[in-house]
């Protein structure tokens, strides 16, 4: 069942206890082509209307593929008063014309939950803070993910050019003259290629902060440049 029916079961199941004087009679309340301006007598004969209007000419996507409300009517005349119903609510539709109807929609996944809560369907204005919920974790889970990568490829592929430069240091036999502390951290290096600048400030003999260590290391390569 799609996601526009099932909002719309939801408001027809809610329509005989709704507390409109209009009672379950949506019918008198929905759009045609014989436009006529019903007559707003009670609080909730607005409620009632727009839930009319959606049960007659609403749709609405699944949230887990936009966020997209559409009421479409013949008569510009019902748009315009559905706008201005709406407004009333808080909830702002824009309005189109497609293949010669009036189309108001919703796009934002607010206004498209504010709509729908109000006019009687909060298990589907549910779905959708739920799918976003959803979606902005999984973004998040992603990001972190994406950005814990980068910070480890950066890491490896620094670690692979201060070993790189140590053993052409080694090798052109350069690394003996080095300066006592340069050697120590250079042998640590070249002993744990994959530590991270943390993990080598741990293993150094003597105290040193990692902008100390990451200096170091940054003469190391220097030298083989």
């Amino acid at each position: 069942m799609s996601f526009s029916r099932e909002t719309k079961n939801q408001l027809l199941e809610i329509a005989y206890e709704r507390s409109c004087c209009r009672g379950s009679n949506l019918s008198g309340l929905e759009l045609d082509e014989q436009f006529e301006p019903p007559a707003f007598i009670c609080p909730e004969c607005g409620v009632a209307f727009l839930a009319g209007v959606f049960i007659s000419s609403g749709t609405v996507t699944s949230p887990d593929s936009a966020y997209h409300l559409e009421l479409v009517m013949r008569s510009r005349e019902a748009a315009e008063l559905v706008i201005e119903v709406c407004s009333s609510f808080g909830v702002f539709p824009k309005m189109t014309v497609r293949s010669g109807k009036n189309v108001l929609y919703l796009r934002d996944s607010v206004e498209v939950e504010d709509f729908l809560a109000q006019v009687g369907a909060p298990q589907s204005s549910l779905s959708i803070m739920e799918v976003k919920v959803m979606r902005e974790v999984r973004n998040n889970l992603n990001r972190r993910t994406n950005c814990d990568t980068a910070n480890i490829f950066k890491t490896t592929s620094a670690a692979a050019l201060q070993v790189k430069a140590i053993e052409a240091l080694k090798s052109s036999g350069k690394l003996d003259e080095l300066e006592v502390e340069l050697q120590i951290t250079a042998r640590l290096r070249l002993e744990n290629p994959l530590a991270s600048l943390a993990e080598l400030v741990e293993l150094h003999p003597t105290a040193i902060t990692k902008s100390g260590l990451n200096h170091r290391l940054k003469r190391i390569v220097a030298m083989m440049e």
